[in-house]
């Protein structure tokens, strides 16, 4: 095929101000052929190879039309519908295909013991450079394995805004509580070694082995006009997502991967949706920004705290970086305004969660962020970090007396026994607790009660069962056991034997989105039946834990060897 990336992002999507008459994507050859099994007049193509001279020229292995007629080889041209007929065992030859004279040559015919199939000409020619020198890369950057991430807008969909965009950048009009997107995380995914080096186990990867496994590079607001800058990593798989205010992802999981060179500056307009074809993070193509900065270095951003004036034509996000230095990647929801003019109105207050005030494990790396450098990452594992929130002792005495007032720990309800050792129902059909799981024995309990679907259980003399009942069909009729013929199947007093079904119980949890899991968060929101009961830092950690996947294991060295 030839691809008109001059022209082009798609095979229908011409880039801005580009005409595109045919499709981005058209045959190389003018020969219509497409190596199917049936006989096709163009006959087969094996391989080409460019000549590179700048003739257009290519050779190239080609094989003639044939078929078999009373088991004789014959030429396509010689009957009325070559696919009536089985096709011929081919007889690749070489032949020089010219694009500008639309000819094709034979070079040296093939036999029927004889295939030419892989054409090489050997000829001295420049070799392109695969990645030029960038000439504008930072060498300080560089020197750090760092880039600089640049985001004119999030709010910008292709050219298009999603939401007011001059209204959401007015602090007079729109406070930070009321912006949807807050902050931006961003994730790396974590390279699984070859078997050689570590078998990693199916189970450590989770209920969903398509996220791999992932480990949080860090997070940085995103301004009222929805722009972005940020040092990142350089040479490494990132994945970006919008966060809400509680860090809780709003954008649907990436499952594609930027990777920024070192002390590059990788800019865009914004954001991009899987039904949005027109270009996205080219240099050059897209459509027209939505957030186009001021025009003049004289104007400002509107209502906003003149000790940040703005050149013409910057983000807010770039007139911090030029005013107040390049942002780093943070490990904290680290919240300050700084764009509320405070002669107009009081700014908004500053916001500050940190994974500090965790009285469980901390996320391996975290003491990396106290001074942010290119290699600094954030794993959360299950078993190490998750688990021990459900373990935690929540018990409150009365400080007089120390009298046990109430006892929250997750597993003194959440357990299959009670302290006593009795069996029990979990409250709300949900285990917690550290035993191995009924569907995966290498898994505790609760990760799978949270994240799989289970049955419902009761207590039957005095043992936990599966709750049965009888089925019904799809207008609500009692179902009973027939036989072949259909008809009933009684039992010894002659009434008819019902057909009995477990009770489904939904998972709690949903791996890859916190905000789809509100069966579990709505239980600690404000009037929720366990509200209070879970710090904001722990909701957080199992807010990024879930949006990065919800795995088992986030590292193929983390997992406990058999």
């Amino acid at each position: 095929m030839q691809i008109a990336l001059a022209l082009a992002s798609d095979n229908e999507q011409p880039l801005y101000q580009e005409v595109l008459n045919l499709p981005a994507q058209t045959p190389l050859l003018p020969w219509a052929f497409d190596n199917s099994a049936r006989p096709e007049p163009a006959g087969l193509v094996q391989s080409a190879f460019a000549l590179q001279d700048g003739s257009e020229r290519f050779l190239v292995s080609w094989s003639p039309c044939q078929v078999l007629v009373d088991e004789q080889v014959t030429s396509c041209e010689l009957v009325a519908e070559p696919a009536d007929y089985p096709a011929a065992g081919p007889r690749f030859g070489l032949w020089l295909f010219d694009l500008v004279k639309q000819t094709q040559v034979p070079v040296k015919l093939g036999t029927a013991q004889q295939l030419l199939t892989e054409p090489v000409v050997m000829q001295p020619y420049t070799r392109p450079v695969f990645l030029p020198a960038n000439p504008d890369a930072d060498p300080a950057l560089a020197q750090n394995g760092e880039a600089i991430l640049d985001i004119r807008s999030v709010y910008d969909i292709g050219g298009e805004a999603v939401l007011p965009l001059e209204q959401l950048a007015d602090p007079m009009q729109t406070s930070a509580a009321q912006r949807p997107v807050r902050y931006l995380s961003l994730v790396r995914g974590v390279p699984i070694p070859p078997e050689e080096v570590r078998d990693v186990p199916n189970f450590a990867f989770g209920v969903n082995r398509r996220q791999l496994m992932r480990e949080l590079v860090g997070i940085t607001p995103v301004q009222p006009d929805g722009s972005v800058r940020v040092k990142v990593p350089a040479n490494v798989p990132l994945a970006l997502s919008l966060l809400n205010s509680e860090g809780q992802a709003v954008s649907p999981q990436h499952q594609q991967w930027i990777t920024l060179a070192a002390g590059e500056t990788l800019s865009c307009n914004g954001c991009h949706a899987a039904n949005n074809t027109r270009p996205h993070g080219r240099q050059s193509g897209e459509w027209p920004t939505i957030n186009p900065g001021p025009a003049t270095s004289s104007a400002s951003f509107n209502n906003a705290n003149p000790l940040l004036p703005p050149n013409a034509g910057e983000t807010m996000a770039q007139t911090m970086a030029r005013l107040l230095g390049e942002q780093t990647l943070s490990a904290a929801l680290d919240f300050e305004d700084l764009w509320t003019d405070p002669a107009l109105r009081e700014p908004d207050p500053t916001e500050l969660q940190q994974f500090t005030d965790l009285a469980t494990p901390l996320p391996v790396g975290l003491d990396c962020f106290a001074s942010w450098q290119a290699a600094c990452r954030l794993r959360i594992d299950y078993p190490s970090h998750i688990q021990p929130l459900w373990q935690l002792d929540r018990r409150q005495f009365d400080p007089v007396t120390n009298e046990l007032l109430r006892d929250n720990s997750c597993v003194s309800c959440h357990s299959r026994t009670d302290a006593a050792g009795n069996a029990i129902v979990p409250a709300a059909q949900l285990e917690l607790t550290e035993q191995a799981s009924d569907l995966q024995a290498e898994q505790m309990a609760s990760y799978r009660e949270l994240l799989s679907n289970d049955n419902e259980q009761e207590l039957v003399g005095g043992v936990l069962v599966d709750r049965l009942v009888q089925a019904v069909d799809g207008d609500g009729n009692p179902v009973f056991l027939t036989d072949a013929d259909g008809e009933l199947i009684l039992d010894e007093n002659g009434d008819p034997i019902p057909v009995m079904v477990t009770v489904t119980i939904g998972a709690s949890m949903r791996a890859g989105s916190a905000l789809a899991s509100e069966r579990f968060f709505q239980q600690f929101s404000q009037g929720g039946s366990h509200q209070g009961y879970l710090s904001a830092a722990e909701l957080r950690l199992i807010s990024h834990w879930l949006d990065m996947g919800g795995q088992y294991y986030n590292s193929p060295f983390a997992v406990e060897p058999d």
